[in-house]
């Protein structure tokens, strides 16, 4: 597999007590208590994916992009100043690299459209 450099938007939101990270370009999610276990999880799912991806040389399954809704909620969504996403170093001959995140408050796109 040659060598891929992966920009990725995150958009982070509450569903009921537990924070969702939901990864757009791979239409993958991590959720938890708090936006830092949400995104903990959310690595270890962008990192299973990844390294199957290499394993089975099966690019085809590398991106597989979140509904529309989910680009919606980033587009509105509020800058996240620090969003850390955890991969091991195993990820030969792809490079995560620009990772964006924003939040997604109900409440208040609910407000505004009011």
């Amino acid at each position: 597999m040659r060598a891929y450099r992966i920009p990725l938007r995150i958009v982070l939101y509450r569903e009921g007590v537990d924070w969702i990270a939901h990864c757009l370009e791979l239409d993958l999610v991590g959720h938890g208590r708090s936006k830092g276990a949400a995104s903990i999880k959310l690595g270890e799912a962008i990192e299973a994916q990844l390294l199957f991806c290499i394993e089975n040389r099966d690019k085809s399954r590398l991106f597989h992009p979140a509904p529309a809704e989910f680009y919606e909620m980033f587009a509105s969504g509020k800058d996240v100043a620090t969003f850390e996403l955890q991969l091991s170093e195993h990820l030969h001959g792809l490079m995560v690299e620009g990772v964006t995140a924003r939040e997604y408050v109900k409440e208040l796109q609910e407000a505004v459209q009011a």
